[in-house]
């Protein structure tokens, strides 16, 4: 790891605030905050407007988030390949997304609903991407990790309500055109933030990057093939372990309510607090990944993951799974160190292809893991699959130390 000087993070931090990384940030947040607000009235259209069955509800989510696997990738390829045209292509994909808003008010059967879940999934797959990489692309990589910090914060903060209020003005006035309108509005504001962008700065800076002798030469050396199919080889395997951690995620997430109703455990209270703090957390360890390495900040959080689901296995108190739950949610916080270590790692010109490659990972296991734990339960109860869950947080934390090893060894050979 390079030595530390406050020196380079100022002049780093100072690239946050540059015109095109605040317009990147407020571009993301009125995307998301469309997105989410559009979800909270979805799934009450499809089951209570259209009329659809909770199993096919749950079939079109799977298949909404299969198509952003899809696209995730090309995604990646395209904003790392196409910097001339990066503002063209943004303003159609936020075009399209707003359109993809409406789709759901205008295609309202069996059929449309398909197709909508459909056009929905690359649109928001695309814009998923294009951010977070165009973020990299504009900012210095000392300050990387303070600038998601702000951008993954500021957003989450600011979307706090878009998925409540969305399913509000649905129940509220009885129908989704008047929120799906609210919602088409919300993401073609985003398109101004596109038109006051400097899109030569996209393009400069990857000529400033190839000039970098040294950088250039290390990850020839570091790596031979940097993508292949759109994935980045540098993301990769941390995508992959980020990817895996997602099974808990999806088990507290979908199974924990319903563990602790069956225990006569308070989930509520420990589950607010937990989630209040994870927030907290997620913001600081952004900025804390411009001070130290982030392999530090990863190590800790893989400790927590792996003693947690062992200590709701073996829960019998409200204060032990309290306890466990907490552990849990303090320590969460793994992907933002994980996107950083990969995103400084990369150059420039592959930041797409990494965005594209740490969203696949979540998005292949998110999509088998609520189905394997709901199994796993069936046949080996609450306890045992919490207690496996264990042992795969045990094997992702020797993984990532037996990478972090091997990989610092081959990038001080390449030098």
């Amino acid at each position: 790891m390079a030595k530390f000087s406050w020196k380079e993070l100022g002049s780093g931090f100072k690239t946050i605030f540059s015109r095109n990384a605040l317009l990147i940030m407020g571009f993301y947040t009125l995307n998301m905050y469309s997105t989410y607000f559009k979800n909270g009235f979805r799934s009450l259209l499809v089951l209570d407007e259209i009329g659809l069955p909770a199993t096919i509800l749950g079939m079109l989510t799977s298949f909404f988030l299969i198509i952003g696997l899809v696209t995730r990738t090309p995604a990646g390829n395209i904003v790392d390949k196409k910097q001339d045209n990066i503002k063209k292509l943004l303003i159609i994909a936020s075009s399209l997304k707003a359109l993809s808003c409406l789709l759901y008010t205008y295609l309202n059967n069996d059929i449309g609903v398909w197709l909508s879940f459909f056009f929905d999934g690359v649109v928001w797959s695309f814009v998923g991407v294009a951010s977070p990489a165009l973020l990299a692309k504009s900012v210095d990589k000392k300050a990387m990790g303070s600038a998601y910090a702000i951008f993954e914060g500021g957003m989450t903060v600011i979307t706090a309500s878009a998925r409540p209020l969305g399913a509000a003005l649905f129940t509220n006035f009885g129908s989704s055109l008047i929120p799906a309108w609210i919602a088409f509005g919300i993401q073609a504001v985003s398109i101004i933030f596109v038109l006051f962008m400097d899109g030569s700065k996209f393009k400069q800076n990857i000529d400033e990057i190839r000039t970098k002798v040294n950088e250039k030469t290390h990850h020839e050396k570091a790596s031979k093939h940097k993508s292949f199919l759109g994935l980045s080889m540098i993301a990769l395997p941390l995508a992959l372990i980020n990817g895996a951690q997602y099974i808990m995620y999806n088990m507290e997430a979908n199974f924990c309510p319903d563990y602790a109703n069956t225990m006569g455990f308070d989930y509520l209270g420990p589950a607010t607090l937990g989630g209040t703090v994870f927030g907290v957390l997620s913001i600081v360890v952004g900025f804390a990944c411009d001070f130290m390495n982030p392999a530090v900040l990863i190590i800790i959080s893989f400790i927590g993951q792996a003693i947690a689901p062992i200590l709701l296995g073996m829960a019998d108190t409200q204060n032990m799974f309290s306890i466990a739950l907490l552990i849990y949610f303090f320590t969460r916080y793994y992907t933002m160190p994980l996107k950083i270590l990969a995103m400084k790692r990369a150059p420039a010109s592959e930041q797409g292809a990494v965005a594209g490659t740490i969203l696949f990972g979540q998005d292949l296991f998110s999509i088998i893991a609520t189905t394997l734990c709901g199994a796993l339960i069936d046949s080996i109860g609450y306890s045992g699959t919490f207690y496996g869950l264990g042992g795969l947080g045990t094997a992702l934390l020797i993984v990532f130390i037996i990478y972090t090893v091997r990989d610092n060894a081959q990038r001080k050979n390449a030098f």
